[in-house]
């Protein structure tokens, strides 16, 4: 079986008018969340970025809002926005894997490796076993 790849699969996705059966009448925060998602996935960072604030505007308590909306600032070359983004995911919830391991990476990039540390801690108690975690803790 061969799969398609992401931004193909979006672009059919977008043909077939889905999007906005999901998205009528703006959409629930929830619902531009699942849209910022998928476009993610599919590798469109800018329109991701879009829609998952839009998510945000709506709900900013959203779980999990903020830390993909971290990682869309991260591949559209916003390192400093992604650390503000990571930060608010932890005022939502301190519990939040990716904007633990995230954060903790950035600092860590930074030379903070003090200020790195708590993060990329409690990241690794979250998840023990994640490669990525254990990664960003030894460098």
């Amino acid at each position: 079986m061969r799969l398609a790849r992401p931004s193909s699969a979006m672009a059919r996705f977008k043909r077939s008018g889905r999007h906005h059966r999901i998205l009528k009448k703006g959409g629930s925060a929830e619902a531009e969340l699942l849209m910022g998602a998928a476009q993610y996935a599919a590798g469109s960072y800018k329109e991701a970025l879009t829609t998952i604030r839009k998510a945000l505007d709506l709900n900013p308590n959203l779980p999990g809002g903020w830390s993909l909306y971290g990682r869309a600032l991260l591949n559209n070359e916003d390192n400093e926005g992604g650390k503000l983004a990571f930060q608010h995911a932890l005022e939502v919830d301190p519990n939040d894997f990716d904007a633990n391991v995230h954060l903790g990476g950035l600092l860590r990039h930074d030379g903070s490796n003090t200020e790195a540390a708590p993060y990329l801690e409690r990241a690794l108690r979250l998840r023990p076993a994640s490669p990525e975690a254990r990664f960003k803790s030894e460098l």
